[in-house]
C-alpha cells in the first residue's frame, strides 16, 4: 500500500513525465 505522501509524490512524478 503506499501512503497518501507517497501518492501525491507518484502522481507529481506522473505529471512531471507528462508535461
Amino acid at each position: 500500500r503506499i501512503h497518501k505522501n507517497s501518492a501525491a509524490f507518484y502522481v507529481i512524478k506522473k505529471i512531471c513525465r507528462l508535461v
